[in-house]
């Protein structure tokens, strides 16, 4: 017979642990607001804005024929925008606007998510299925409207077995 109590809290994960004393185990005394989660997607899609017109004016100026394709410009910026993003996402689990807003992302169990989880399953599923011709708008809308259920999770939380918890203000005397 196992000696594990199936209703035992969840434990951090020993192997990828959050920072000690910044995210307590996900519970619903800690998770993120609406207003927090749609302020950091605001601050988020301010800096995709600015990494935009920062490469449209570079190729205007530097290869101006490149302009007549969306595509290549959509995509320098998706890179550029990642390759900003990456270093927040791979060291401390939150984009620009999470550190604006002050939360982070955590497995259900409290550990730090990986960098593939975080690409891959949390932001690349729901982004390549919202690009699906007639039903992507769709499921992009039913991922942002999943916000309103009582865990505050989205279906790229769902997918990747995350949560946008808060942090834990240290107190400093």
């Amino acid at each position: 017979m196992s000696k594990v109590n199936p209703y035992a809290a969840p434990q951090p994960n020993a192997e990828n642990p959050v920072e000690e004393g910044e995210v307590e185990i996900p519970g619903p005394h800690n998770y993120a607001s609406i207003g927090t989660r749609f302020l950091g997607f605001l601050v988020d899609l301010m800096v995709m804005v600015g990494v935009g017109l920062v490469v449209g004016f570079t190729i205007g100026i530097a290869a101006p024929s490149m302009l007549k394709s969306d595509l290549t410009v959509t995509s320098l910026v998706l890179i550029a925008y990642i390759a900003i993003q990456y270093h927040f996402w791979n060291t401390r689990a939150q984009s620009i606007g999470k550190i604006a807003t002050g939360t982070r992302i955590v497995m259900l169990s409290g550990a730090k998510p990986s960098i593939s989880n975080l690409v891959f399953k949390r932001y690349g599923m729901i982004t390549i299925l919202g690009l699906l011709p007639f039903v992507g708008w769709i499921l992009s809308l039913v991922d942002a409207l999943c916000v309103f259920r009582e865990d505050r999770n989205c279906l790229h939380d769902d997918f990747a077995e995350t949560r946008v918890m808060m942090i834990k203000k240290k107190v400093t005397s």
